[in-house]
């Protein structure tokens, strides 16, 4: 039986042998960046401790500067060695990453830029580990996806992404595990986006949507663009991700996305005039939730696949049904498969946030930590 001392042991000799991994952070400075950041220095002590693993944050980037330090940067400093820190050049620092000097060095991209994805085969190429809740990757062409997954499988580098589609929800690994065992996906419903299901929520129960939007923003749910969660082209990346994931060869043409507001509403406008625009359409939206209500129904942003077609819509869905009964930030999953048929196969819970995504992005550091460094 062990002891309390027998466990004290265990922990004093992983904290002295602690095997480092190195994290190059990129999107530093944004919300799931700091999120992340404050996660980091809170577990570091007990990650260490408890599992034998020295995360070391040996770089930090954003957009236009960048701080670098191999023997490791102290997380309380990273703003202030930011300030101080080189214009960000990712020509030189995709070639520190790849050289010899960092022992299992990980890039964690917690931006949306294309910029950053693009680096994703070289890296991997290189040895590098990627974990990663930027969506752009694997949501581009089918040809480009499937080479950053056979390049991670032939150079036995974890390629981590669970975070591109439910946030700390395990959407992707529980798709992977039936895939794997032999089940095959033949239907999906979801609901993948925490920001959408918050502003429909509230518009459900009679705030403006203009003011849901609002909301949501200044609540740290949405892009910093309020445009780019409104146009349905986040949830249609989710959609798209999870049914490659399942085995579906499909492009981002396959799929009919319906987006909340007309395509070319506000174009132009920054965020803060944007989010006065939507002013406009509050009305209209008003009509369609009463409506909805009248008919036993809420109103969702549906994402479908029945085997055939991908869809992504507001839809009207029956008021006892589980797509429309979740409440704030929620996503839901529901998976019908060849085992899971006359019960579909359900994962939900929080589905935004910054806090929520980092936490995601943590578990995923940990998962690709102990890949390349197997007990």
């Amino acid at each position: 039986m062990s002891t309390a001392l027998d466990h004290f042991a265990v922990t004093e000799q992983r904290r002295c042998t602690a095997r480092p991994v190195h994290l190059v952070l990129a999107g530093a400075t944004g919300r799931v960046g700091r999120a992340l950041r404050a996660q980091l220095a809170r577990q570091q002590r007990s990650i260490r401790d408890e599992l034998g693993l020295e995360l070391r944050l040996v770089a930090a980037v954003n957009s236009r500067v960048s701080a670098w330090a191999e023997q490791g940067l102290a997380l309380p400093e990273v703003d202030s060695r930011l300030a101080a820190g080189a214009p960000t050049d990712w020509a030189t620092l995709s070639r520190r990453l790849r050289g010899q000097a960092l022992e299992r060095p990980v890039l964690v991209d917690c931006t949306a830029s294309p910029g950053v994805a693009a680096r994703y085969a070289e890296l991997l190429d290189a040895g590098v580990a990627v974990v990663t809740p930027n969506k752009i990757a694997n949501a581009g062409r089918l040809h480009d996806y499937r080479r950053l997954r056979s390049i991670a499988r032939a150079r036995g580098v974890p390629y981590r992404y669970e975070t591109t589609v439910g946030a700390a929800l395990p959407v992707l690994r529980t798709i992977e595990e039936l895939c794997r065992s032999g089940d095959r996906v033949r239907r999906i419903s979801a609901v993948l986006s925490g920001t959408l299901s918050f502003v429909l929520g509230r518009v459900g129960e009679g705030v403006a949507f203009s003011i849901a939007v609002r909301e949501a923003h200044a609540l740290g749910y949405t892009e910093p663009h309020p445009r780019e969660d409104l146009s349905g082209e986040d949830v249609a990346r989710k959609l798209l991700i999870t049914l490659r994931e399942s085995g579906y060869a499909l492009e981002r043409e396959d799929l009919e996305v319906a987006p909340l507001v007309p395509a070319s509403f506000g174009e132009d406008l920054a965020a803060e005039a944007y989010l006065e625009a939507l002013a406009a359409l509050d009305e209209a939206w008003a009509a369609r939730a009463e409506a909805a209500r009248g008919a036993g129904c809420r109103l969702v942003y549906l994402a479908r696949f029945d085997g055939l077609a991908a869809q992504v819509a507001v839809s009207e869905v029956d008021a006892d049904d589980r797509l429309a009964r979740l409440t704030g930030t929620e996503n839901i999953v529901v998976v019908e498969t060849d085992r899971y048929r006359l019960v579909p196969l359900s994962v939900a819970g929080p589905g935004a946030g910054p806090e929520v995504t980092a936490a995601g992005v943590l578990a995923d550091i940990i998962d690709a930590a102990r890949q390349t460094w197997p007990t």
